[in-house]
């Protein structure tokens, strides 16, 4: 029966070509699954991170709150001891403004500072002697093995890369309880740099592979936690930059992280340059807020030298509004009622010669669809608070422009 359908060598070619066609759906299947699982991990960690972007903007404005009267304080305040009580609460707030940075590193939002070339060998290097200290002080013996190619810098910022770096290695070192080896590697990779570093320790199951860049995840005691950023940050600062980062790991097997970021290609650097202003005419300006801290602080910064009225409710802010009546006006985003960019969209239909700032705690992507009604963008808590007078004096200026150009 074979020899009516077909030679053997054929019958046994076919088979072949069937078997390979089979392995070749196998892998496709193989291939969706994981595309499938990092859609929905990518889902999960964007919606994580929308919720972080939100608690970050409620603790800035907490923040702005204490930071601004804390400074007020130690410019004003001659007591010693009173002093040292004041630089205290100054002290812990501003440590507490760093925690909501790195908490805006895990959200969608990106940072404001600016990409230049980052030396990341030279980084990683440094990164090494740094966590010296804590592999000598570790109760096993832990071995560090190099596999450093030269590669070209990474577009980012030395504090991201340096944040990126810690956070994976000392995550090594705490894998290693009874020591073992870090393996760190650094290879060319197409248009970037592969950083890769594997650890011999105790491994990850699959839940904890799934949630290990979520933010406040841990598997560590609520003590030893501390706060729960460490590989949600790293997870936040490689995507922003354009990057990726994989884990691959195994309960008893060590854990192994793969991280790619777009090498430096724009050989020129743009630096944003600071400007200061002296001195500002009196102004006529109004402020729209719904905290009431962030309200006082505004009253007293700008209320002696500028004509200021304070509201706390962008709907009330429009029914008084009128063109001419103010030079400028600083705006919140997130109010109940009526968000920040509505309201400066009809205050802009109203008054074209209006300059609108924009005060919010949330950090905000340059292309944010929220950010064309305003001129300017502020983000708080406003440290220091020459950073609020020197926009307030930029506003006015600005706004002087545009009545001289009717």
């Amino acid at each position: 029966m074979i020899d009516e359908y077909k030679t053997r060598d054929e019958l046994v070619q076919e088979l072949l070509r069937l078997r390979g066609r089979v392995a070749e759906l196998q892998v496709s299947e193989a291939e969706l699954k994981q595309t499938e699982r990092q859609r929905v991990e990518g889902e999960r960690l964007q919606a994580l991170g929308e919720m972080s972007a939100g608690v970050s903007n409620s603790l800035n404005n907490i923040l702005t709150g204490i930071l601004g009267p804390a400074e007020l304080l130690k410019d004003q305040i001659n007591d010693a001891e009173v002093l040292r009580v004041v630089d205290t609460i100054y002290d812990a707030a501003i440590r507490g403004r760093e925690l909501v940075k790195r908490l805006n590193r895990t959200s969608s939002e990106k940072s404001t500072d600016p990409l230049v070339p980052v030396p990341v060998r030279a980084m990683v290097e440094e990164i090494l002697q740094l966590v010296c200290s804590r592999l000598e002080a570790h109760g096993g013996a832990i071995d560090v093995v190099l596999e450093l190619e030269d590669v070209p810098s990474v577009e980012g910022t030395q504090a991201g890369l340096y944040d990126i770096l810690t956070h994976l290695m000392f995550n090594a070192v705490d894998a290693l309880p009874d020591g073992g080896t870090i393996t760190v590697g650094l290879h060319p990779d197409g248009n970037g740099v592969q950083l890769v570093l594997r650890d011999t320790g105790v491994g990850m199951d699959e839940e904890t592979q799934r949630r290990v860049f979520e933010p406040f995840f841990s598997t560590k005691t609520e003590r030893e936690a501390v706060t729960g950023l460490g590989l949600s940050a790293v997870h936040g600062i490689v995507t922003q930059w354009g990057g990726t980062i994989q884990v691959t790991s195994a309960p008893g097997e060590g854990s192994s992280f793969e991280v790619w970021l777009p090498a430096w290609q724009d050989p020129k650097i743009e630096m944003e340059k600071g400007i200061e202003v002296q001195e500002v005419r009196r102004a006529r300006v109004l402020a729209v807020d719904d905290e009431q801290s962030v309200r006082a602080l505004l009253t007293y910064l700008l209320g002696r030298d500028h004509d200021l009225e304070v509201l706390q409710d962008g709907r009330d802010a429009l029914k008084q509004f009128e063109p001419g009546v103010y030079d400028v006006a600083l705006v919140d985003l997130e109010m109940p009622g009526l968000t920040g960019d509505e309201v400066a969209k009809q205050m802009r239909a109203v008054d074209p010669s209006l300059v609108i700032v924009l005060i919010t705690g949330y950090l905000l992507k340059e292309d944010d669809q929220r950010l064309p009604p305003f001129d300017f963008y502020i983000q708080k808590p406003f440290v220091p608070l020459n950073k609020i007078r020197n926009v307030m004096a930029r506003a006015v200026e600005l706004h002087d422009t545009r009545v001289g150009e009717k």
